[in-house]
C-alpha cells in the first residue's frame, strides 16, 4: 500500500533521520531523490513505487549508480541530497577519520585499534589482495 519508498544503505555513518524526512518531502515535487556517495554510488534512493521499473538493469555497486539513475529519470526530475561518505574499504574509513564528520573519532579509534593488533596486519594484506582481484574482475566504468 505504499506509494513512496526511500531506500538507504547501512554503510553511510552520516546518514541522518532528517535526510530520510527530506527525501520524502522532496518526493512530493520530484520523481527521484538521490543521496550520492563519494565514489559515484548512492547511499539513498527515493522514488514513487510506480517508477520502480527504472531500477531494473541498473549496474549496482560499480560506482556509476548515481549517473545511471540521473540519466534514466532525467536531471530535471531528480532532487539531490549532499554527498556523503559510504564505507566499503579501509581507505573509506581513513577518509572518514580525516573528515569533519561527527563519526571521525570513532573511525580514527577503529583504525588505531586495528593497527595496534599485529594479528590483523596479515589479514589486511589478504583483504587488499582480495579487493584487487575483485576490481580486476569488474569491467571499466
Amino acid at each position: 500500500g505504499y506509494t513512496k519508498v526511500v531506500i538507504v544503505g547501512s554503510d553511510c555513518p552520516d546518514l541522518e533521520p532528517a535526510d530520510i524526512q527530506q527525501a520524502f518531502s522532496a518526493l512530493k515535487q520530484r520523481r527521484l531523490v538521490l543521496g550520492p556517495d563519494h565514489r559515484g554510488g548512492c547511499y539513498l534512493i527515493g522514488l514513487d513505487v510506480q517508477d520502480r521499473c527504472h531500477l531494473h538493469g541498473v549496474q549496482w555497486q560499480r560506482n556509476t549508480d548515481f549517473e545511471e539513475l540521473l540519466r534514466r529519470f532525467g536531471v530535471e526530475n531528480c532532487w539531490q541530497l549532499p554527498v556523503k561518505l559510504d564505507l566499503d574499504t579501509w581507505s573509506d574509513l581513513r577518509l572518514l577519520a580525516r573528515s569533519p564528520s561527527r563519526c571521525r573519532e570513532v573511525a580514527a579509534n577503529l583504525l588505531q585499534l586495528f593497527w595496534s593488533h599485529s594479528s590483523y596486519r596479515s589479514s589486511t594484506i589478504e583483504l587488499r589482495k582480495k579487493e584487487q582481484r575483485i576490481r580486476w574482475q569488474l569491467p571499466p566504468p
